[in-house]
């Protein structure tokens, strides 16, 4: 076994662990919201699979930034301070909270979301790559949720178009400038 191989096992370990139990714990903000609801609940308006989801989402959103950054051999955004890596969690759980709970239009849900990408991006992301990757969450965490919606296994309460709402591409770029940079000094630790 190579020397970076265990790191990287605990690594993707760790990742899956938050995105398990943190995702999760996010998502029940949008079941006990009635924004979303599963097809079959299993446990705390839950899918059975809905850690497994969360996890895989947390190996992906925790490790894209080090992945890239390696493949690269370049950082994607100047090293954050940790008191900044900390904002940047508390406005994503906040932002994801509002995505549930703030009574207003999905078009003025949009606006916060991408008010909250903007400052995370001039706090946390400032360089092309970290668009780069919030633009590939914001699409592909929006596909993969329209497929899951087109399959059966939960719905949006109040969808705009493909199932999901206008505002959760805004909410996954606001998730990948708040943990990729995150990802990159977990990784570095």
């Amino acid at each position: 076994m190579r020397e970076t191989e265990p790191i990287l096992w605990r690594y993707v370990t760790f990742a899956f662990a938050c995105g398990a139990i943190g995702g999760s714990a996010l998502d029940a903000l949008h079941t006990h919201s009635g924004t979303i609801v599963y097809a079959r609940e299993w446990f705390a308006k839950m899918a059975w699979w809905t850690p497994l989801l969360f996890g895989a989402t947390g190996v992906i959103a925790l490790g894209a930034y080090p992945l890239i950054e390696r493949r690269l051999r370049r950082s994607l955004a100047p090293p954050a301070k940790p008191s900044h890596l900390a904002i940047g969690v508390v406005v994503f759980a906040l932002l994801y909270a509002a995505s549930g709970f703030l009574a207003v239009s999905n078009a003025a849900k949009l606006f916060v979301m991408l008010a909250g990408a903007l400052g995370l991006f001039a706090l946390l992301g400032r360089s092309l790559g970290s668009i780069g990757i919030a633009l590939i969450a914001a699409t592909m965490g929006s596909v993969v949720e329209a497929s899951l919606i087109y399959a059966g296994a939960f719905r949006y309460v109040t969808p705009d178009r493909f199932g999901i709402p206008m505002w959760l591409p805004g909410l996954y770029a606001v998730g990948a400038f708040a943990l990729g940079p995150l990802g990159a000094r977990l990784w570095r630790t």
